[in-house]
């Protein structure tokens, strides 16, 4: 059944990438991708998992990824993060940020780095004695430790900065005149910070997320640029997924995620389990929260603890479950959270709003407008949809303390920050003139 789910993915994404003007960017291609990637790896390794999918499992996901293409092609009107004066990035307009502030960011960086490694060689010396220790550390924080509110906020809003400083990036490399790629490196000063922070985390997906909002920003930028040359463009893309790739495995071999498997057999249970992992949810769909929403909605359900102690909001890690010996998973794609919390109805409700969301975001880029900050929170959103065939981001993000203050840091930069440092060539200069 597998090759079943290949070959109608593969047919559902020619037809979105005909429908959808042959642009391969778009989130219902990109969702499909994905999706056919996931089913891929399970494919090939399938037998060796002794894990085979039912015809109900292809027949959700192929109509769940339709539905989504379905809701990215409704027509509304919406209007999203920007301003007049905020519309149009084109050749010659771009941030010319001074070095000043680029190094105050990235000290600032450095001391919420600092922070966070106190707290981790405390949160390792009620555990263990000894060096700093990523394996040690991991195991804690499945136990009962925790990094706090004050430090999970303040490396959280520093990521938005080096987010940030990503975009401006990618903003002068496609638009700046005169320029190379080497002559804006600076700006990237303050993506290091955030790298550590990442780093001593034990997480893995932040990496992932920075590699996402460097490609969806430079993907949608070059189709307004005349300047970015998409031969050597793609060289890079290639060299910097290679580097993900190997700081993905030695993160996971640092904290114990990857010690027991190869590269391959580990990039393929991350990647290919949850198709395996959903089909046997479905077969059990056993719920581990008697709460609405339990599995999605943790941000908003913490909100309303506030005038309801009685309300779970505590976020529920999934069961595991069985692929190979010796290792289990706990991703099952994002469809498992929805069905779980919502229904099969609801969580089609959800793949049609994201689809309408993310489609007419994508849509109001593409036309240029507000491709300021817009782009900057789409590129940063757009991880859910390409991880939507491995885990929910979405809705489980929303309304989090640390999600609304990472819009409040990007917000503030954007305006106090790059806005002011916006600058023009000669020509758009007369242009804002007249």
């Amino acid at each position: 059944m597998e090759r079943l789910l290949i070959l109608l993915l593969l047919l559902l994404f020619f037809m979105i990438y005909k429908l959808d003007g042959k642009r391969i960017t778009t989130p219902a291609c990109l969702s499909v991708l994905a999706f056919m990637i996931s089913a891929l790896v399970f494919a090939i390794n399938a037998e060796k998992w002794e894990t085979e999918i039912r015809i109900e499992t292809v027949w959700l996901i192929f109509t769940a990824l339709l539905v989504f293409w379905i809701g990215s092609k409704a027509k509304f009107k919406i209007k999203f993060a920007g301003s007049k004066r905020d519309e149009n990035l084109q050749d010659n307009v771009y941030y010319d940020v001074k070095p000043i502030i680029i190094i105050a960011l990235f000290l600032a960086g450095m001391v919420v780095d600092f922070v966070i490694y106190r707290r981790a060689m405390q949160i390792i010396s009620n555990y263990a004695a000894g060096k700093f220790a990523l394996y040690t550390l991991r195991n804690a924080l499945a136990k009962d430790a925790s990094w706090g509110t004050i430090i999970s906020i303040l490396r959280e809003g520093y990521y938005a900065v080096g987010y940030s400083c990503l975009f401006v990036y990618c903003v002068n490399i496609s638009y700046a005149p005169k320029t190379s790629w080497k002559k804006w490196l600076y700006v990237l000063l303050p993506v290091i910070p955030m790298l550590i922070a990442m780093f001593m985390s034990t997480g893995r997906t932040g990496f992932i997320r920075v590699t996402c909002v460097l490609f969806i920003s430079l993907i949608t930028l070059i189709n307004y640029s005349k300047r970015v040359k998409i031969g050597k463009l793609a060289r890079n893309g290639i060299l910097v997924f290679a580097a993900l790739l190997y700081v993905f495995f030695q993160l996971g071999k640092a904290t114990g995620k990857s010690q027991i498997f190869s590269a391959f057999d580990t990039l393929s249970i991350y990647v290919g389990s949850s198709i395996g992992a959903l089909d046997g949810y479905l077969k059990n769909p056993v719920s581990f929260s008697n709460s609405f929403a339990g599995e999605t909605l943790y941000g908003l359900r913490k909100i309303a603890r506030i005038f309801n102690e009685r309300i779970v909001a505590t976020p529920i890690p999934l069961p595991f479950h069985y692929v190979v010996h010796g290792y289990n998973t706990n991703v099952y794609t994002a469809l498992r959270r929805y069905i779980n919390d919502f229904g099969i109805v609801g969580m089609y409700g959800i793949m049609a709003m994201k689809g309408m969301i993310f489609g007419h975001w994508e849509q109001s880029l593409r036309e240029k407008k507000n491709r300021g900050l817009s782009l900057l929170l789409y590129a940063y959103f757009m991880y859910d949809i390409v991880m939507q065939s491995i885990e929910e981001n979405f809705l489980r993000e929303l309304f989090t303390v640390a999600q609304i203050f990472i819009m409040i840091v990007f917000f503030l930069l954007y305006y106090y920050v790059l806005m002011p440092s916006r600058t023009y060539g000669p020509a758009e200069k007369e242009e804002l003139r007249n």
